[in-house]
């Protein structure tokens, strides 16, 4: 697999921002794109969470949430964004995952 050009990836996620800054899914993919890659999480977290405020029932979206909240390491967010994941997915793989692994690091496997 080759090496990303960043520059370019920048590039085109700022040409996406400004073409479309109200898109949940824009804002979300700079959030995995670009943000989440170049070790800004706190920034990753609120795109997505704009995303959800844009589009609050997006699946995709909260699930990105709560997987960027638990790599931040915000445990209380990680677990309350997971329980609501759970009330629109009640199977979502992703949730009980974090739940799990917040737990675990709180020293509560139970």
């Amino acid at each position: 697999m080759g090496e990303y050009n960043w520059p370019e990836v920048q590039r085109e996620m700022d040409l996406a921002l400004r073409l479309n800054p109200t898109s949940p899914l824009v804002r979300m993919r700079y959030a995995w794109n670009w943000l989440m890659p170049q070790g800004r999480l706190e920034e990753a977290v609120a795109e997505v969470e704009s995303a959800l405020q844009l589009d609050p029932l997006s699946l995709i979206g909260h699930t990105w949430f709560v997987i960027l909240l638990l790599l931040a390491h915000q445990h209380k967010r990680t677990l309350e964004a997971a329980r609501r994941l759970l009330e629109i997915e009640p199977n979502a793989y992703w949730a009980h995952l974090c739940i799990g692994s917040t737990c675990r690091d709180q020293g509560e496997p139970e």
